[in-house]
């Protein structure tokens, strides 16, 4: 926002005082920093009190804060001109050219963020597991876990830590995770309510009540949809 206003001088801003006495440097910090506060709020404050699981919810949680930008951009610029920029005419052309200002970094952000979040689990070696609004989160290494469970709406994920069986509770889905880590080695279906790490299976057990996997300090069954895969 800073550069938009202050070094390229865009959108023909009046690069004099304003009618209350401020100059360029101290109208363009002002804009800068609203735009920062804002979405530095939504962010870190908000965006974790909401289930953002879809793309839909996604851009338009986005769309949302810009719009909250719009407004209140408008009413700051019309503070430095004493408010004489209260019409239509005036907001509509804010409407167009704030989402132009802020919808580049949005994207730029966005990307490198899920980019490095890739790299780092991939660096690590680890699998990250999360609630569905980002803010619980699971990392762990495939060799320590042992299986999923659906519990209502939550999922529960049974792994080892220190030679002790733990439990972790997300708020998200099974499929979700399937989702997420499409085609992972380490974590393969065997039942409605199940998803196992395979490379943890110390037995198969098949009776006539059906199959269960043996993993150490539990059975996990095996639903008919899913028995071919491993017997």
């Amino acid at each position: 926002m800073f550069i938009v206003l202050y070094v390229y001088k865009a959108y023909n801003i009046v690069q004099t005082d304003s009618l209350s006495g401020h100059g360029l440097l101290f109208r363009a910090s002002a804009h800068a920093l609203l735009t920062s506060l804002l979405f530095f709020t939504a962010e870190f404050y908000l965006k974790p009190c909401f289930n953002l699981d879809t793309k839909a919810k996604f851009v338009f949680w986005y769309m949302a804060i810009t719009f909250t930008g719009i407004n209140l951009t408008f009413l700051l610029f019309n503070y430095f001109w004493n408010w004489t920029e209260l019409y239509w005419s005036s907001y509509l052309l804010f409407c167009y050219e704030y989402p132009l200002v802020v919808l580049i970094p949005i994207v730029i952000a966005r990307l490198a963020g899920r980019k490095n979040e890739k790299a780092k689990v991939a660096e690590e070696g680890m699998m990250v597991f999360a609630s569905e609004n980002g803010k619980n989160r699971l990392s762990i290494k495939p060799q320590y876990l042992y299986y999923l469970k659906s519990a209502d709406n939550y999922v529960e994920v049974f792994y080892i830590l220190n030679d002790e069986i733990k439990k972790h509770l997300l708020r998200t889905s099974l499929k979700q995770i399937e989702e997420e880590f499409t085609d992972h080695p380490h974590l393969v279906r065997c039942h409605r309510s199940y998803i196992v790490n395979p490379t943890n299976i110390k037995s198969i057990v098949q009776t006539s009540k059906g199959v269960n996997l043996n993993m150490d300090h539990f059975n996990v069954p095996v639903s008919k949809t899913y028995e071919a895969d491993f017997v």
